[in-house]
């Protein structure tokens, strides 16, 4: 198998955490051709939908799904309101639906359980791209029995168990890729380049006991540096494809903002994985990947480093 092809496309870079990259998706029988991120930080498939008018859902250039518009929706809860949780966003407010999603190149990835939006507000959701998210987690259960996509295409044979990953290539300059659902494109990179992250399930304290975020992508980060500074070692790193920024732990975070500011030539180094040859991998990310350029809203035309603290976990 080959894999499931997704067109992506680039909105713009905000000061928001949420990353600019959204995949291009038909939801319903007469097909409303929505930006959905494709998010492995998070275990919740939302829509905007025509139920909400804030002045966040009804913005120019968001996209608005109308149940009544397609003949294979159906509700699967309209009578309770579910409260999607985005930590230092806020809450997102829905009731529970069931229809199908369209690909380009795929017809009916089966029916999904996603939230319709009947209630978002706040500057971080005007400036977000997408009009809406489908989740790949680590693991399930997804929130509120939404459904878990990955899982529900490898159970209906479209995609190789042995595969349960996804790839992406884009283009900064002409804002568009591709993201392949359980598939690479071997001949666009380097297999020597490669790192093997082995998975960890994250697991954080509450009321003094562990308890496990089984959702979240993580792995083992043995040690982050900042130019010559040390700012951790076994730590843990975790896959966010729904952000734009290093995020993470208060005082990790401003610490390295504070030594990216102050030395702005200096590179981010991870020690993280293991490589073919089964040495400790490094990700070196220089200032042109953590200094980014603010395209619209808030602080627009500024030129920022991208580490923010996160709380909630």
């Amino acid at each position: 198998m080959a894999g499931l092809e997704l067109s992506l496309e680039r909105g713009f870079y905000q000061d928001n955490g949420a990353s600019p990259w959204y995949g291009i998706i038909a939801v319903g029988s007469k097909p409303t051709i929505m930006k959905l991120a494709l998010d492995t930080g998070t275990n919740m498939n939302w829509v905007t939908s025509t139920q909400c008018n804030t002045s966040s859902c009804t913005m120019p250039g968001r996209v608005r799904f109308d149940p009544t518009s397609s003949t294979t929706f159906t509700w699967v809860d309209q009578n309770n309101v579910f409260e999607l949780d985005y930590g230092p966003w806020g809450k997102l407010k829905a009731n529970l639906g069931k229809d199908v999603l369209n690909m380009p190149v795929f017809d009916n990835l089966g029916d999904v359980t996603m939230g319709l939006a009947i209630e978002y507000s706040g500057e971080k959701f005007d400036e977000v791209d997408w009009d809406g998210c489908l989740a790949f987690p680590s693991q399930g259960p997804m929130q509120d029995d939404m459904t878990f996509l990955f899982e529900q295409v490898l159970e209906n044979g479209v995609l190789d168990a042995t595969q349960t990953y996804f790839s992406y290539d884009t283009d900064p300059e002409t804002k568009t890729g591709t993201c392949l659902l359980g598939g690479i494109d071997l001949t666009k990179i380097d297999p020597t380049s490669m790192l093997v992250l082995p998975f960890e399930t994250y697991t954080t304290t509450s009321d003094g006991k562990k308890v496990a975020v089984d959702y979240i992508w993580s792995t083992a980060l043995h040690s982050a540096t900042f130019g010559s500074t040390a700012i951790a070692s076994d730590a843990t790193f975790c896959l966010d494809t729904g952000s734009s920024r290093f995020k993470g732990d208060e005082d990790y975070m401003n610490t390295i903002l504070a030594l990216a500011v102050a030395h702005p030539d200096a590179d981010l180094t991870l020690e993280v994985g293991m490589t073919n040859g089964g040495s400790t991998g490094k990700l070196v990310v220089p200032p042109a990947i953590y200094n980014q350029k603010i395209e619209k809203g808030s602080n627009a035309g500024r030129i920022m480093p991208q580490f923010h603290e996160l709380g909630g976990l």
